[in-house]
């Protein structure tokens, strides 16, 4: 059987649009996204699901960033289509959101801590950027 990954909160965010979902990031990875981000053109929206959900460090994150970015936590009453930027501030989407994917960042291996599991993208045909 195959499993159902639908979120129609992605595909109301996505609109039809390229995806670029970084997943299991952490600082390090967040500092090689943010330029890319900011200096993108307008057909192509990311999904940032950070490794580690403090808030500060999310917060950071945010200010880092000078496009319109919404958190997962924040989402209700928001039109997501006018954002550039979701950031999932909560466990247990990842896999799934991955199915949304045109590319993929597997964060962890631009640090110390060691890169994450590759296979849940890959397991979509999912381009992986390490």
């Amino acid at each position: 059987t195959q499993m159902e990954n639908r979120l129609e909160f992605i595909e109301e965010f996505l609109n039809d649009q390229l995806c670029i979902v970084a997943g299991s990031t952490w600082p390090e990875d967040e500092e090689l996204l943010v330029d890319t981000i900011n200096s993108s053109g307008g057909n192509v929206k990311f999904i940032i699901a950070p490794h580690a959900l403090k808030k500060e460090k999310i917060q950071n994150l945010q200010e880092k960033l000078t496009v319109p970015a919404v958190l997962f936590s924040e989402k209700e009453e928001k039109d997501l289509e006018e954002y550039k930027v979701f950031i999932i501030d909560t466990i247990g989407l990842l896999t799934r959101i991955y199915s949304y994917a045109d590319v993929a960042y597997v964060g962890g291996a631009a640090g110390e801590t060691g890169l994450h599991n590759v296979l849940e993208p890959a397991a979509f045909g999912v381009p992986v950027i390490i």
